[in-house]
Order: structure tokens, then sequence, then C-alpha cells
């Protein structure tokens, strides 16, 4: 399967920083086609998650339900590990951000914002500067 940037997924067994396991959908923010992709999830519980360094996305073509794209942790994943997941079927991408310019407009706008946050080694992969 061809991934692109701003490409959509539900991953039914997403991988936690607290080593958790549970369902997500997930957007990639940077693609190294035959190398990584470099993703972060999302969250439909607003209330407790409108935080600075998420992003807010009305229910539409992609989310069917307000959805905030949580912009930190950035997690990488192999091609490899994407092909694997592709081919078990427990990742399946649902849509592209591609179709709401102004979402990623707000997204790098955001990761600009957050350079102090953001591991230096991904700025160029989801297009920042040092």
């Amino acid at each position: 399967m061809d991934i692109k940037l701003w490409d959509v997924f539900f991953d039914k067994n997403f991988k936690h920083e607290d080593g958790t396991e549970g369902q997500k959908i997930i957007v990639v923010i940077s693609c190294v086609p035959k190398d990584s992709f470099l993703v972060v999830k999302t969250t439909s519980k607003l209330k407790r998650n409108f935080l600075a360094e998420n992003v807010y996305v009305r229910a539409g073509k992609v989310f069917h339900q307000d959805t905030l794209i949580q912009l930190l942790p950035i997690y990488s994943f192999s091609r490899n590990e994407f092909d694997n997941a592709l081919e078990k079927q427990t990742i399946a991408k649902i849509g592209t951000l591609r179709t709401q310019p102004d979402s990623i407009k707000e997204l790098r706008t955001c990761y600009y914002e957050l350079k102090e946050e953001v591991e230096i080694a991904f700025f160029p992969r989801i297009g920042l500067s040092a």
C-alpha cells in the first residue's frame, strides 16, 4: 500500500508510551516511504484533552466525531512494522487530512510553536528547521 503524508489509519493494537495497547486513530505526519513513518494519535475525548499541543478537527470526511490530533508524543514506525500490520489487518487506512488543508496548516503552525518540545531529529521530517 502506498502510505502518504497526512494519511489517517485505524490501528487495532496501537502501543502507547506506557506500554499498554488499544484501538487508536493515528495520523502520518512524516513519511520516508521505503524507510519509516512518524505518526501521532487522536482522541475524541475533548474535555480532558483540550491542550495547546492538540489540534481540533471537526467531524467530517475523515473523523466521524469532533477530534483532537495529539501532537505529542510522536511515534516512529518502520516500514516493515507498518507493512506487517497492514498484512495482518490490524491497521487500516480510513482517510486523509489532505482533504482538509486548514487542518494541515494548523498542525504545521502548532508544531512550529512546540519546537522546543519536539526532538530535533524530527524537525526536518515534519517540515521544521532547527
